[in-house]
């Protein structure tokens, strides 16, 4: 895990780019199944329109798909990403900075707390 994320509680989630064609919202259904999650019944579609969420599991074992965030866009956030590991498996998490940007457009108590601790850590970054 990046030292931007180990002051925060660790929520999974996955950004697909909404932008693209079907075939990469295919592969990721597909991925999805391969893990164990049913989604047959999930149209590819449905990963290609902004501001949608796909739920896998339950709390405390939840991973959520998301289609968009607030308060930047894909590139952006693909651009800043950083290469780690979750569960030993390598994986991209959004930059520290993006991730600030994100949690300050949300307004939610919750976020807002994660850019405190966030700034205490590492310093402020305007």
């Amino acid at each position: 895990m990046p030292s931007h994320s180990t002051a925060l509680r660790v929520s999974p989630a996955i950004w697909t780019c909404s932008s693209g064609p079907i075939p990469p919202a295919r592969r990721a259904l597909e991925a999805v199944r391969e893990f164990g999650f049913p989604s047959e019944s999930v149209a590819p579609d449905y990963l290609l329109e902004q501001r949608k969420i796909l739920q896998l599991g339950r709390v405390p074992v939840q991973v959520h798909i998301m289609t968009s965030v607030t308060g930047l866009d894909w590139e952006t956030a693909w651009a800043s990403r950083v290469l780690g590991s979750y569960g030993g498996v390598p994986v991209y998490f959004i930059g520290r900075e993006a991730l600030l940007a994100n949690k300050r457009a949300s307004g939610r108590a919750k976020d807002l707390a994660d850019v405190e601790a966030l700034e205490k850590k590492g310093g402020a970054k305007a």
